[in-house]
């Protein structure tokens, strides 16, 4: 996988000129990295072909079948009125960049995440406004009609079980490293014992398709419309459940909390879902997270293609901050003298 930006710059000039006749020129102007996670790595740049510009991304994929499945999954989505980008190449020979990757459309406009952090920055009581009240009706509108799919009648059954599903996350918690975590720390002992409490005695035996990473840096939004969903990589099947919690946590960490029951609201009047065990979705969403957190600080997680910048840019101690304040928000149990982030000194 090419993570050099003017080596995949000129990779990707010359991969066009390869699929093209030899009198056909391309120009690609514009190439700048994106925000990439420890399975892609990302570019956006222009297509300009004569006259015609192409706004475009650029997604190099890790794994040999991770292309491909992100193909068929858009593909499919996209003829069914789910909104997603249009894919304008799929290319599985590794030889041209370095790995299979997918070239697709650029959405106009910001993320929602964009879009809330500067009206927040410009006034609060924007929470409160019409344009507000919209986007997180669409939001919510848009994740019920993803969880309304058919995976077998798509043509979607290969889609994997959530690794946060209930039955997972309990199981988890027998495992050798998280019985040592709960016998060295009385409040991670509480922690699982509250989830073990709080888990229904009849699971849900529902699994519907999740978009596995459903929050406002996914959902591009242009003037006072939500256009597309992104980054489709972590599609898999679960309890509905999991994507509202997640989506939960991440407004809570952009310091949205406002909306968080506006859009609890909507998804419920949409999907006709009642979610009377999401306080246990949300705390298994706050794990999940700070597993990320650690990982992404990781030296590990750095050789598999984070980009040392977006990890740089990562205020660690006070995405830590909040996450605390959101587990204890939910559960009672403070862990933040136990799970703390002391950065190395040189």
């Amino acid at each position: 996988m090419i993570s050099n930006t003017n080596v995949a710059n000129m990779a990707l000039a010359a991969y066009y000129q390869h699929i093209s006749d030899s009198e056909h020129h391309f120009e690609i102007q514009d190439f700048i990295p994106l925000p990439g996670g420890a399975d892609h790595i990302m570019y956006t740049f222009n297509l300009i072909d004569g006259k015609v510009i192409q706004p475009s991304v650029l997604r190099l994929f890790k794994w040999p079948d991770a292309a491909g499945f992100e193909y068929k999954v858009m593909e499919t989505l996209g003829h069914n009125n789910i909104p997603v980008p249009k894919v304008f190449i799929l290319e599985n020979d590794a030889n041209y960049l370095g790995s299979p990757f997918l070239i697709i459309e650029k959405i106009k406009g910001n993320s929602l995440a964009n879009v809330i952090a500067s009206k927040l920055a410009a006034d609060a009581s924007w929470f409160t406004s019409p344009e507000s009240t919209s986007l997180c009706q669409q939001y919510a509108e848009l994740l019920a009609s993803i969880h309304r799919l058919d995976s077998q009648g798509l043509g979607l059954a290969f889609l994997k079980p959530s690794k946060w599903s209930i039955e997972t996350i309990v199981a988890s918690f027998s495992s050798p490293v998280n019985l040592e975590l709960a016998a060295r720390f009385e409040e991670i002992k509480k922690l699982f014992e509250w989830c073990l409490a709080s888990v229904p005695k009849s699971v849900n035996p529902e699994r519907v398709i999740l978009h596995g990473d459903y929050h406002p840096n996914n959902v591009m939004v242009y003037g006072d419309e939500i256009l597309a969903v992104i980054d489709w990589t972590d599609i898999c099947l679960g309890e509905t459940a999991i994507d509202v919690g997640w989506a939960n946590l991440i407004f809570y960490m952009l310091g949205a909390e406002a909306l968080i029951n506006p859009f609890i609201t909507e998804y419920k009047r949409s999907s006709g879902r009642e979610l009377a065990d999401l306080a246990l979705y949300e705390v298994i969403a706050g794990l999940r997270l700070l597993v990320n957190l650690f990982t992404a600080m990781s030296v590990g997680s750095l050789n598999n293609n984070v980009r040392p910048e977006v990890v740089a840019a990562m205020d660690i101690n006070k995405n830590l901050s909040r996450l605390f304040g959101f587990i204890y928000q939910k559960t009672g149990i403070d862990i933040s003298n136990v799970v703390r982030y002391k950065p190395q000194t040189s």
